[in-house]
């Protein structure tokens, strides 16, 4: 908010309005989503005036990500929509990912998994060219993964999951990691290796604590399946006891048990 004020405190409204855009991300993340919403509103109307066409395509891009997390998924999609629009205009090839990804988890929160792997999958199309960071790549990959174990394909979700470890690790990317190794641990699970998966299970449960962090809807739902997949082969007390047992573990120690799967 500090450089906002400092900002128009110069007649900087162009600055301002680049600084509202930031803030609205800052208050997204902390969960503060109508403050994020109305932050990002204005920033969208001024950043029109100065004819900013890719500040207008971040601002489209943030606003449809809000209102698919509050839970409008339709004006979301629509927002969204408008953003790959406008990135594509530009020629903007790293919004253009973004965009597809946001869409993927939206498609993935209404049920579409293949057209979630769609999204991704044209995402990861451009993921080699310059522009694209470790982290956007890991969360194509971890994303995909989960949308193909949803698909039923496990063999293409340990691919993706391998993948996408690599480069959350290479990132340090500590909440990306965690995610990796919760597929890797439901790929486990379905595959009757459930011990193995309810220790690594422990071992993400208390990174995301340490961190603080609440899963997303694609790691919820892989949660979900992952403890029903263990609850078909483990009492409470076992899954509990072996959820000890990986929770002390070191986050090489967890990688080298994920990547037997």
């Amino acid at each position: 908010m500090r450089a906002v004020s400092l900002y128009e405190s110069v007649g900087d409204s162009h600055g301002a309005a680049r600084a509202l855009v930031h803030l609205a991300f800052g208050l997204y993340q902390m969960g503060r989503l109508e403050e994020a919403s109305e932050t990002n509103t204005r920033a969208l109307a001024a950043l029109r005036e100065h004819g900013d066409k890719g500040g207008v395509a971040r601002c489209l891009l943030q606003q449809g990500g809000n209102e698919y997390t509050r839970g409008a998924i339709a004006k979301g999609r629509g927002l969204l929509a408008q953003a790959l629009a406008a990135y594509r205009a530009l020629g903007d090839e790293l919004g253009v990912t973004q965009v597809l990804g946001n869409l993927g988890e939206l498609e993935f929160r209404d049920g579409r998994p293949e057209q979630a792997l769609r999204c991704v999958t044209e995402a990861l199309e451009m993921d080699s060219r310059p522009g694209v960071d470790a982290i956007n790549l890991a969360v194509y990959r971890s994303n995909g993964a989960a949308y193909r174990i949803a698909l039923g394909d496990l063999d293409g979700a340990r691919t993706f999951a391998r993948e996408g470890l690599s480069f959350a690790r290479r990132a340090q990317g500590q909440q990306l990691i965690a995610y990796v190794l919760q597929h890797f641990a439901l790929l486990m699970a379905l595959l009757g290796q459930t011990q193995s998966a309810a220790r690594l299970l422990g071992y993400v449960d208390v990174q995301l604590k340490e961190l603080g962090i609440t899963r997303e809807t694609t790691e919820k739902w892989g949660y979900d399946k992952l403890m029903a997949a263990l609850r078909e082969h483990l009492s409470e007390a076992e899954i509990e006891k072996l959820g000890l047992e990986g929770a002390v573990w070191s986050e090489d120690q967890a990688v080298e048990e994920a990547l037997i799967v």
